[in-house]
C-alpha cells in the first residue's frame, strides 16, 4: 500500500510533479490510497483534472467541497462548489465522466416562473434548442455549455433571467446553475453545498477537510 498526495497552488507546481495551469489564484489538494498504479482513484484524479480544465478550471466550477467517495448505484463522486462530478468507468465516454443532477427543489426554486416558460425555437449559430424541455442556451452561456455538453451541464430548464439591477443573469440547467456577471463572465453558482445539506452528505467523512499533504513513496 502506498499513499499519494498532491497540492497544486499559485506556483502551478505539485509536490508529485507539474500538472500545468489550474488557476493562478486557487489551490487544489487531493489525497488517496493506492495498491496499484491502475487503481481507479489514481485515474479518477487525472480525469477530473482534465475535465475541470476543459470547462474553465476552478474559477468556473468553484473549489472542492469534498474528497472522492463511492455512492451506491452512482459511482465515484467528488463535490465542488458549483458541480458534483461522477466517475463510472463502466459507461462509455462522455458519460463515464458526468455531473450529478441537481435536486428538484434547487432546480425549481432558483428560476422564476416566467423564466421556466418554454419557447418555440432559437436562432443564430451560438444557440442550442432543447426539444425535450423547450428551452435554449445561447451567447455567453452557450460558449460554456459547449465545453461540457449534456453530460456535464445537461439540458436547459429555464431561459436566462435577471438577478437584481446590476447586470447579473442566471440560467438553470439539469446539473448546474450558470451565472453571468459583467466583471467575471459565466461561472457556476455555488449550490452544491446546499444540496449536500439537503441530503445530509455534508456531515459525512468525505466533506471533512483533508489536513495531510506529502510526497509519494
Amino acid at each position: 500500500m502506498r499513499v499519494w498526495m498532491a497540492s497544486i497552488g499559485p506556483s502551478r507546481q505539485a509536490v508529485a510533479g507539474t500538472y500545468g495551469p489550474i488557476a493562478a489564484s486557487n489551490t487544489i489538494s487531493a489525497s488517496g490510497s493506492l495498491s496499484a498504479a491502475s487503481d481507479v482513484d489514481w485515474y479518477h484524479f487525472t480525469l477530473d483534472y482534465d475535465l475541470i480544465q476543459a470547462i474553465g478550471g476552478v474559477n468556473v466550477v468553484g473549489l472542492p467541497l469534498s474528497e472522492e467517495r463511492f455512492v451506491e448505484a452512482t459511482g465515484v463522486v467528488q463535490s465542488f462548489e458549483g458541480i458534483a462530478f461522477i466517475y463510472d468507468p463502466s459507461l462509455d465516454s462522455p458519460w463515464d465522466r458526468q455531473a450529478m443532477h441537481l435536486s428538484d427543489d434547487i432546480k425549481q426554486n432558483f428560476a422564476p416562473s416566467d423564466a421556466r416558460q418554454g419557447v418555440d425555437s432559437c436562432s443564430g449559430d451560438n444557440c442550442e434548442y432543447f426539444t425535450d424541455t423547450n428551452h435554449t442556451v445561447s451567447g455567453d452561456y452557450f460558449e460554456l455549455w459547449q465545453k461540457g455538453g449534456f453530460a456535464v451541464f445537461g439540458m436547459a430548464l429555464s431561459e436566462p433571467y435577471r438577478v437584481g439591477t446590476s447586470g447579473v443573469t442566471r440560467q438553470v440547467f439539469e446539473r448546474v446553475i450558470m451565472e453571468y456577471r459583467p466583471e467575471t463572465g459565466v461561472r457556476l453558482l455555488p449550490v452544491i453545498r446546499e444540496q449536500a445539506e439537503e441530503t445530509g452528505e455534508i456531515s459525512s467523512a468525505a466533506f471533512m477537510p483533508a489536513s495531510v499533504i506529502g510526497l509519494p513513496e
